[in-house]
Order: structure tokens, then C-alpha cells, then sequence
């Protein structure tokens, strides 16, 4: 559809959590780590009506292709983690995931990644 699209900042690819990205096994440079973020905050804004999206660290790790992924996601404060009901307390738990409001994300003016 025309209208799904995501607003990024033009200096996303010089963020230090974008260099710690690129630093992880499975991400080559910079410039891949922006397109594994375009690629998850494309396919939350998909799975998700409210922001939040119920999965294991695990599943979005091997969604985008890089181990680390989400636990640097989180770390950075680029994602927001909490267990979800239900679920048992074994390491592979699904939990729930929120993306973060626009104005909390770092060093943004306009709150676009």
C-alpha cells in the first residue's frame, strides 16, 4: 500500500547503537544493521496495532538474521521487554515486546529513528 512507510533519521546510520549493531555476528557493516532495523520496525508496525508484539528474544534474533539483536535493542532502549501472561518462566518464555514512544527514543528531535 502507499501509505506504509517508516520516517528514519538521516543520521541513523552514524548512531553508536547502530555501530554496536554492526559489530554483532551476521551483520556486515553499518549499512546493514539500518536495513535489519528497517526490516523489524517494518514488520512490528505489521504485527502490531498497539505496539507491542508477543515473541521470544530468540524468534526476533533469528527473524532479522543477527544474535544480539534484540538483547543490544533493549540495551540501547530501543525496545521495551516485559513477560507476558501466560507464559511459563523457561529461557525460551515468549515476551512482550513494546516499541518504545516515538519522544523516548535517543538523540531524535522529531522521534523518528
Amino acid at each position: 500500500m502507499a501509505g506504509d512507510w517508516l520516517k528514519m533519521r538521516h543520521d541513523l546510520v552514524d548512531d553508536p547503537a547502530v555501530i554496536a549493531l554492526a559489530t554483532l555476528d551476521g551483520v556486515a557493516d553499518r549499512q546493514h544493521a539500518v536495513g535489519l532495523l528497517h526490516k523489524f520496525w517494518s514488520w512490528a508496525d505489521r504485527q502490531s496495532a498497539n505496539g507491542d508484539v508477543s515473541v521470544t528474544q530468540e524468534f526476533l534474533d533469528l527473524f532479522v538474521g543477527a544474535r544480539g539483536f534484540c538483547a543490544l535493542l533493549i540495551e540501547q532502549g530501543w525496545l521495551n521487554v516485559s513477560e507476558s501472561n501466560g507464559w511459563g518462566s523457561s529461557s525460551g518464555r515468549c515476551v512482550l515486546f513494546s516499541l518504545p514512544v516515538t519522544s523516548s527514543l535517543p538523540e531524535t528531535e522529531t522521534g523518528f529513528w
